[in-house]
């Protein structure tokens, strides 16, 4: 998901907060759901634009923001 600084970072901070609720269940990995941490945001710059997407910490996998975060 590509944006401005400001309105990703809101969406950052939402989807950690998300991540770290007991009240939902956790945005989990593609590759091992059951043994891998939570997908993590993560922010970057490209140019002049922003990117930010979901990484896993322990593997490669990386997904797109889901669609209910999306403003």
């Amino acid at each position: 998901m590509k944006g401005t600084f400001s309105e990703l970072n809101v969406i950052r901070k939402n989807i950690e907060e998300w991540q770290n609720s007991i009240f939902v269940h956790p945005l989990t990995c593609g590759n091992d759901s059951q043994n891998h941490d939570p997908l993590m945001p993560q922010l970057e710059k490209h140019g002049d634009e922003f990117e930010l997407y979901l990484v896993c910490k322990n593997c490669d996998w990386k997904q797109d923001i889901p669609l209910f975060f999306r403003s």
